[in-house]
């Protein structure tokens, strides 16, 4: 019975060591603003959330490293001070102080479950004061750039931002019909619209939030056939309890009427991406 003690308490010991050199190599990534360092520690099923107002799981490292990439991006001088690590056999404790351009210390728990040898989960908790309207559009922004930035496909791109649409969301483009619920934003938008320009991207130009409202330029780019086309949108985005409950839509779609009009190839296409969204919404 001795003997099995000592096992079971030296093999805990060295799993403890493994975690808290683990430990050290995440804040080393974290302090070294590397997304791709940081992603790399975590398994390919890991869960990151934010605990702020509005905060939803991120699942999967591809989002996860989006996601912090995007956080970085947000804030390049962004450092984590370590003030005490509590290792466990199968998890660690990190209390820090983060700081990032004008922001003040801000007090930062971090809860990190490990499975094999890398993060299964990831659970950050800030202090208060920070989880303002103002922190959740913040977040938003950052979360929409980067959805937006290099979407890739339609699927890609519903996943990226299915997590901040709230069940009822709508979304209104005038002369368009308005598309409600997450499966309608996945069937009668996305796949239509990436179907006709597959390389679709855009950048945010400016933005500003007033009360749950953020106000969004967007500049679109992207190929219809061999034809480049760039449209300028601007949408009014409204959030209900960190989700969006509609987005509204001001995009002018002369450039690309005018560009399907003189690209006579991509006509079918053009058809068949209507139909799916009259079938879809019937």
């Amino acid at each position: 019975m001795l003997h099995t003690v000592s096992m079971n308490y030296a093999e805990e010991t060295v799993l403890a060591r493994s975690i808290q050199r683990l430990a050290t190599r995440y804040e080393e990534s974290w302090n070294a603003r590397d997304p791709d360092g940081i992603a790399s520690l975590h398994t390919e099923d890991s869960i990151f959330q934010l605990h702020v107002a509005g905060g939803q799981e991120v699942i999967g490292r591809d989002a996860i490293r989006a996601t912090f990439a995007a956080f970085v991006s947000q804030f390049p001088d962004v450092r984590f001070a370590g003030e005490r690590l509590r290792v466990g056999n199968r998890h660690w404790v990190f209390q820090s102080k983060m700081t990032a351009g004008a922001i003040d210390e801000i007090d930062c728990i971090d809860v990190i479950e490990v499975r094999d040898g890398l993060v299964a989960r990831k659970d950050t908790y800030l202090d208060a004061p920070v989880c303002t309207k103002e922190t959740t559009a913040e977040a938003f922004i950052v979360a929409f750039a980067e959805g937006w930035r290099a979407p890739g496909d339609a699927d890609r791109f519903a996943d990226h931002f299915e997590p901040w649409l709230h069940p009822d969301v709508r979304l209104i483009q005038y002369s368009t019909p308005t598309i409600s619920g997450h499966n309608a934003f996945r069937e009668q938008f996305a796949r239509p619209l990436f179907s006709l320009i597959p390389d679709l991207h855009g950048t945010i130009t400016r933005w500003a939030a007033f009360e749950d409202d953020i106000f969004i330029e967007l500049r679109l780019e992207g190929s219809l056939g061999r034809r480049r086309v760039t449209l300028h949108s601007c949408d009014r985005i409204t959030l209900r309890d960190g989700k969006v409950i509609e987005r509204v839509a001001h995009c002018d779609p002369a450039p690309l009427m005018a560009a399907v009009k003189r690209t006579p190839r991509v006509w079918p296409k053009v058809l068949r991406a209507q139909l799916r969204t009259a079938k879809t919404a019937s």
